[in-house]
């Protein structure tokens, strides 16, 4: 899990594929270990695209999507 991307409009983007679509979840890691007191955790935010956790704490600056296939992508997208 890494943290999440903040974009130069502000809007926040997932790490790995730069999408902007998430849904808050706990992680299986906090239900499986704290049980019913995950309740009381964090919750991350989920990419919807791509399914990883973005950690919400400290928001670094987007400069395009971690992951190789959605780096191919944009690139392409960005230089066409």
């Amino acid at each position: 899990m890494r943290d999440i991307r903040i974009d130069s409009d502000g809007s926040p983007r997932c790490w790995n594929c730069g999408s902007r679509g998430f849904t808050e979840k706990r992680t299986l890691r906090s239900k499986a270990f704290i049980g019913v007191g995950a309740l009381l955790t964090k919750k991350k935010m989920k990419c919807q695209q791509c399914g990883e956790y973005n950690d919400t704490g400290n928001g670094k600056t987007w400069d395009g999507p971690a992951g190789r296939k959605y780096r191919n992508a944009w690139n392409a997208e960005r230089a066409g």
